[in-house]
């Protein structure tokens, strides 16, 4: 502007030039160095992205299974019913109707057998499915923790990345992303220098 401007207030900096030139030789060249740190992050922010909708979709996969498991009472149910009807069971069965005892009302429901095997084997076959569904609940449950934990680790490090202005700010997420194993280290076993953390912007005020 070639005038002074006060309808911001206190919302924008002035500052004065002396010639056009030099005010926009600055202009472009810090939005050049803007652009230029912002392409350096794109691949950071394609990386990260990526490993957060694997982390989305594996913790999906792991809550489907884990809704199965809750259903595990049914086998053992199933075990139990045809351990107490083996005595009119016969070999080569592929159903079972057998009254349900755990009904309150008493009612009947149908087994799946397997022919092949004998009555005994179909329910040891069903309490052993009643086990496994049993043991996968608990370790699904831990895995679906730490899905969590990374999936929203990886949510924090997308929030870095858009708030990210400085070559610094990029360089120690990039180290971050290193350390915990999403970024491979490209320099041929050279180590990164060790730098400190990066420090919050500093401003001086008028007064």
């Amino acid at each position: 502007s070639y005038m002074p401007i006060y309808q911001y207030g206190g919302s924008m900096e002035g500052t004065a030039w002396d010639a056009f030139s030099p005010m926009l030789d600055a202009f472009y060249e810090k939005r050049e160095q803007a652009e230029r740190v912002r392409q350096r992050g794109a691949d950071l922010q394609r990386t990260a992205a990526n490993a957060r909708d694997r982390a989305r979709r594996k913790l999906a996969l792991q809550e489907k299974e884990y809704a199965k498991t809750q259903d595990r009472d049914r086998l053992r149910v199933f075990g139990e019913l045809i351990t107490a009807n083996l005595y009119r069971m016969e070999r080569g069965q592929s159903v079972l109707r057998a009254q349900n005892y755990y009904d309150p009302e008493g009612g009947e429901l149908d087994i799946a057998l397997d022919p092949l095997l004998t009555p005994q084997q179909n329910a040891a076959k069903y309490f052993k499915r009643y086990n496994k569904a049993k043991t996968a609940e608990k370790y699904l449950d831990q895995q679906m923790e730490l899905a969590r934990r990374e999936r929203d680790w990886l949510e924090s490090v997308l929030d870095l990345l858009s708030r990210a202005e400085t070559e610094q700010d990029f360089n120690d997420i990039r180290r971050e992303l290193r350390e915990a194993g999403y970024l491979k280290n490209r320099d041929s076993g050279k180590k990164e220098p060790r730098r400190g953390p990066s420090r919050p912007r500093e401003f001086i005020s008028s007064g």
